[in-house]
């Protein structure tokens, strides 16, 4: 049996533009809110029998939701997917209640599922030296060396290079030289990209806020070799994307990351070696070298100080490093 309301797609596109505009929620988030916002509709037609409608959520009670998630752990759904599932139940009880579908939401008796706080990891400067020289070891390497200490004008001198390997090594120098997220990388047109100096560009990251970031010369000058190379140019009144499929589409995150994963395997690489995982590195590396934790925190685009503490990898060492080398008293 399928809910009735799963038949309504105006509601949860309503859903989504009440989230994106008003709370400032991303599309991404409100994607993965909506997969659990479904499963929590399919368990109540079976849980109540009969079909859900606009009207049915008026009768929905915190016992109903501890069923719910009672159900999920039966079925061994993980405390970090449940404690996502009732973020997700809880905005879209207070959408409802903006619609007045409902009075009262039923989340009052009830807490969040608590879980283990998992704190993201970033490469070794080794590893992430690594990963950029041996990218495609086997079109790339014998002209650039694919590092970050090579000439910056190696690779326009390279016209064998296939051009998606040249958009693929451009987009990771991208995000871990400008610590931008894959999405805010795809998101960009090439209208976005800076054609001269200062050579700042302009990302627009989560909840719609803006932020600029200089680009490594090193990251300009592989971008301009993949625009040179790319075979698709500008069509009239539609707006381009920067990197482009290969079929002339705005590239999708799953081609970088199929690519990531076969490259880890290949040189051992830890398995959170991912295209997050380089914004991660690109935050902890600055930090090492150290720059200021707020000036991390702009680059990155974090409204709060903490988010960017709970990002970085900083190790005992790293800090009594720090500490002692920045310290005014350090050396008395």
């Amino acid at each position: 049996m399928t809910s009735s309301l799963l038949t309504y797609p105006e509601m949860f596109q309503e859903f989504k533009i009440w989230g994106i505009h008003t709370k400032k929620k991303s599309v991404l988030t409100l994607t993965r809110y909506k997969q659990e916002i479904f499963s929590f509709l399919e368990f109540l037609t079976q849980h109540w029998g009969k079909p859900i409608e606009h009207t049915s959520f008026q009768n929905v009670t915190h016992q109903d939701i501890r069923s719910f998630f009672a159900w999920r752990m039966g079925q061994g759904v993980q405390k970090e997917t449940n404690a996502i599932a009732f973020s997700a139940l809880k905005f879209w009880f207070a959408f409802l209640k903006t619609k007045t579908l409902v009075t009262e939401i039923p989340y009052e008796k009830l807490k969040r599922p608590k879980c283990r706080t998992s704190l993201p990891k970033a490469l070794s400067l080794y590893q992430t030296r690594r990963l950029i020289k041996n990218f495609y070891p086997e079109t790339i390497e014998h002209t650039s060396g694919c590092s970050l200490e090579k000439e910056p004008n190696a690779l326009s001198q390279s016209s064998s290079i296939p051009w998606e390997d040249l958009r693929d090594y451009s987009l990771i120098l991208l995000l871990y030289g400008a610590g931008v997220r894959i999405h805010e990388a795809l998101s960009l047109n090439r209208s976005h990209w800076p054609l001269q100096d200062p050579w700042l560009l302009t990302i627009q990251g989560k909840r719609h806020t803006a932020r600029s970031i200089f680009l490594l010369e090193e990251v300009r000058t592989a971008v301009q070799s993949y625009l040179t190379s790319c075979p698709y140019g500008y069509q009239k009144d539609i707006p381009l994307p920067l990197f482009l499929g290969t079929r002339g589409k705005r590239l999708q995150a799953c081609v970088l990351q199929k690519r990531l994963r076969f490259l880890r395997s290949a040189l051992g690489l830890a398995h959170h070696t991912t295209p997050h995982a380089l914004r991660h590195s690109f935050a902890s590396h600055l930090l090492h070298q150290g720059v200021d934790l707020r000036d991390i925190q702009t680059l990155l685009g974090h409204v709060s100080l903490r988010s960017t503490q709970q990002y970085l990898h900083i190790s005992p060492q790293a800090l009594s490093s720090i500490h002692k080398k920045f310290h005014p008293r350090s050396s008395l």
